[in-house]
Formats: structure tokens, C-alpha cells, sequence
């Protein structure tokens, strides 16, 4: 639905819909949601390879999820998609160091930990600073003013993840309230 709408009304946003593989990675699926558009958001080597056979462009293409192996991000990195969203500051260091042995500058978005809590059930939360997923709050100020060491990484964008099964949208508001105050302080800087 939100894709039709987004084809419908389009806004002056430049702004990528990607469909997440992991929720069903049936190729009709994929192939249907990538003539209407879509990306896809994969988090393992076998869903990058299943949303390229499924028709959708590199450049549509976003690589998130933890525990990222180095074949994974060579990977990536070899086929030119869109953005690496990392987990870590030592993923984020690792990459760096692949993408030079590659000669390449591959887009990196920072999974950001918003310490929001969801309200689903603990065993599926993973946007409060307990569930340590993502990077705290407190380092991305860092992560960005470092980055000129980075020679190899090109830092495009903030992400963040907070939980599945929501049944509330305020959740979702109070993390994009923090992410824009959080984006607000970088792009100030």
C-alpha cells in the first residue's frame, strides 16, 4: 500500500522504499515489489544474491543487521548497492579497511541505538541502550567527527531499528524525535 501511495503522491524527498527479504524472501514477492519501485533491506550474503536475482538494481540495495562477516561486506562492497548500515564502531572500521583493499568508498548509514523503548515484548526490542543494539546515542557525535580518518567510507545517513510488532505508533515518534535532534546537532556541526 505504501507503495502505491508513494508511486501516487510523490513527494520532493528523494527517498528509496526498501522491502525488508528476511519477511519473505519468495522471488515473485521480490520481483513485484521491485517493478513497482522498491529496494530491498537484506542482512546476509544469500538475500543480497536473491534481491539481485529478484530484479532489484544495486543501487536500490540496502545491507543492514548484525554480526556482519567480512565476506559479507566485500560483498556488498563489490556490488555497488546503495548503503551499509553498521552495527558497531568496530564494524564500521573493519569496512573501511575491506573497502580499501577494493579502491572503493562504499555510502555507510550508522544504526543509531535511540534508547526508545517500544513497548513490544523484551525478547524482540531492540531500540533501548540495554538491548545493545546499534550505536550509543552518546558515540555517532564522535563517529562523525572522526570520520575524516575514514578514508574509505563515505558516511550518508543515520538508521535505527527499535523493535518489531509494534502495536503504537509513538514509539516510532519519540525515536524519529531524537534522530532528527540527533541529525540536527551533526549537520549544525
Amino acid at each position: 500500500l505504501s507503495i502505491c501511495l508513494w508511486k501516487l503522491f510523490p513527494c520532493k524527498i528523494n527517498s528509496t522504499i526498501c522491502y525488508s527479504v528476511k519477511a519473505n524472501s519468495n522471488l515473485s514477492v521480490i520481483r513485484t515489489l521491485s517493478k513497482l519501485g522498491a529496494g530491498a533491506d537484506v542482512v546476509s550474503c544469500g538475500e543480497l544474491l536473491r534481491a539481485l536475482k529478484g530484479g532489484v538494481p544495486p543501487q536500490k540495495i540496502v545491507f543492514s543487521g548484525v554480526g556482519k562477516t567480512d565476506q559479507e561486506l566485500e560483498m556488498a562492497i563489490e556490488r555497488d548497492i546503495l548503503q551499509i548500515n553498521v552495527e558497531s564502531i568496530s564494524e564500521l572500521n573493519r569496512l573501511n579497511i575491506i573497502a580499501e583493499k577494493y579502491n572503493k568508498i562504499p555510502k555507510v548509514g550508522i544504526r543509531v541505538n535511540p534508547d526508545v523503548a517500544a513497548g513490544s515484548h523484551d525478547k524482540i526490542s531492540t531500540g533501548r541502550k540495554e538491548d545493545k543494539f546499534g550505536i550509543d546515542w552518546e558515540n555517532v557525535r564522535e563517529i562523525f567527527l572522526t570520520n575524516k580518518n575514514l578514508k574509505n567510507i563515505k558516511l550518508v545517513g543515520l538508521a535505527i531499528h527499535i523493535g518489531s510488532q509494534l502495536q503504537s505508533l509513538t514509539p516510532f515518534e519519540a525515536a524519529f524525535k531524537r534522530l532528527q535532534k540527533l541529525l540536527t546537532t551533526l549537520v549544525s556541526e
